[in-house]
């Protein structure tokens, strides 16, 4: 039986038609490794998708399924053929068409007085590019909007000029290229594709700090409790979720720091509501979403996370940042990076330079893998409890 083709069939019924075909529809089973499944995808990209937006509803259709899997792995470079082999996909540079969230449009960016010229100046571009704003740099904190903002403008000229040539990318993308490109002496291939984009969209540019800043920049700010409403009102709408309004008012007061808290703390009790079948309600947000009612103004550090499971373990804190796959190593450092994902505003790479270099995806394994496993072992979610009470109240 192919494992991945039934998760895609149920997967079809849970994400819009429009991002079925742009990202699951692209994905092949390449093999299974015990209780791990591999997935072939076409790209950087794909795989990325996967394993960032789509890695919650994969996770529950495994659930509903009743799956044998206790992880999913994308992999970009190989199919598998008729005859069961592996064959590499041609282009290693990865130059591929544009890839751009159907979520994320100007319809579905909550305006505020936080970030407002910053809206109107990507407005803008998408309507004129090349006059006013040329080039226009989006900055602010993690989570604001500004990839909103940069996929908005995509598909906005994609739409309104449809001659037009539009490439995204990422500066981590754009360099392993050009490395890459070097290594295969195929720079020109490199510099045609760029050279050829009618518009360059470049997420994550600050990684190219230092260079000529010439730009015309633009601030986002954290969203106001207004605007954070307002984005929950939109989010649960779109969702379809029934948010009662002390629940509403309960998270838009709670989260500080940006739009990616905010409705990751929705996703959350939209999670829990969906597993134990109870109604969301304000006791249940305030209970599962505890991390933000309880010391929210105290700063935890990932470094506070390692050291104190590592006592708890009996463990010193560099061990959990040694490259050991040991069960006794490895099992703590999943808790600590799960904890790290929870009750700090760090990336996934951050908390994977955090322990010692770890990939993004090893991080997003290990928050998974106890995510899922804290909801069938009591005694797991106990000591979890425990240790995020001893963090945040202290």
């Amino acid at each position: 039986m192919d494992l991945w083709e039934e998760i895609k069939r149920q997967l079809a019924g849970e994400i819009t038609a429009e991002g079925y075909q742009n990202w699951v529809s692209k994905t092949k089973l390449s093999h299974v490794d015990g209780e791990t499944v591999w997935v072939s995808v076409p790209n950087d990209v794909t795989r990325e998708w996967m394993e960032t937006e789509y890695a919650p509803q994969v996770q529950r259709v495994i659930r509903t399924l009743g799956l044998p899997i206790r992880a999913i792995r994308y992999q970009n470079g190989s199919v598998v053929t008729s005859n069961g082999q592996y064959q590499a996909i041609a282009d290693p540079l990865n130059f591929n068409n544009l890839h751009l969230n159907p979520k994320l449009t100007f319809d579905s960016f909550v305006v505020g007085s936080c970030n407002q010229f910053a809206h109107a100046a990507a407005v803008a571009v998408s309507k004129n590019p090349a006059n006013g704003y040329n080039p226009l740099f989006i900055y602010g904190g993690t989570g604001m909007g500004k990839t909103h903002l940069m996929h908005a403008i995509g598909r906005g000229l994609a739409e309104r000029y449809s001659g037009l040539r539009v490439v995204y990318t990422t500066s981590e993308r754009f360099v392993n290229q050009m490395v890459q490109s070097l290594k295969a002496d195929r720079m020109a291939m490199f510099q045609q594709h760029y050279r050829s984009a009618d518009v360059l969209l470049v997420d994550d540019v600050q990684h190219f700090a230092g260079k000529e800043r010439t730009q015309l920049m633009v601030d986002v700010q954290p969203p106001d409790l207004e605007t954070k409403m307002a984005i929950l009102d939109k989010k649960a709408e779109a969702e379809g979720i029934a948010l009662p309004d002390e629940v509403r008012i309960f998270l838009a007061t709670k989260t500080k720091s940006n739009v990616r808290e905010l409705e990751g703390a929705l996703i959350k009790l939209t999670a829990f509501s969906s597993v134990t079948g109870e109604r969301i309600s304000l006791p249940m947000a305030q209970q599962v979403l505890k991390h933000l009612s309880q010391g929210t103004d105290k700063r935890i550090s990932i470094e506070s996370i390692i050291r104190l499971v590592a006592e708890k373990h009996s463990m010193q804190p560099a061990q959990l940042k040694q490259k050991s796959n040991e069960r006794k190593i490895a099992y703590p450092r999943q808790i600590a990076m799960y904890l790290a994902k929870e009750l700090t505003n760090s990336s996934l790479p951050e908390i994977g330079r955090a322990f010692g270099g770890k990939h993004h995806t090893t991080v997003l394994h290990s928050v998974q893998k106890i995510e899922t496993l804290r909801l069938k072992d009591p005694e797991l979610n106990k000591f979890i409890h425990s240790l995020s009470d001893t963090l945040t109240v202290g």
